[in-house]
C-alpha cells in the first residue's frame, strides 16, 4: 500500500521540522532579540508541546492576537 510509505514520510518530516522549530526557538531565547521575537519563541514552544501532544493548533488572527495590541 502507497499510504504507509508516505505516511512515515510526513511523520518525518514533520518531526525534522519540530526539531528545527524548537532549535531556532531555543536561540532567540538564548540571544539578546526583541521582547516581540521572545513572544513568538514562547509560542512557538507552547505550540510545539501542543502538537506533541495531539492537540490541534489555536489559530491566532490579528482580531485575536493581544500581543500586537
Amino acid at each position: 500500500m502507497v499510504e504507509k510509505p508516505l505516511d512515515d514520510a510526513a511523520a518525518r518530516t514533520e518531526e525534522e521540522l519540530a526539531r528545527l522549530l524548537s532549535d531556532i526557538s531555543a536561540e532567540l531565547r538564548l540571544h539578546d532579540v526583541p521582547e516581540r521575537l521572545r513572544m513568538l519563541a514562547l509560542e512557538l514552544d507552547a505550540a510545539l508541546a501542543r502538537r506533541r501532544e495531539g492537540v490541534a493548533p489555536a489559530r491566532t488572527t490579528p482580531e485575536t492576537d493581544a500581543t500586537d495590541r
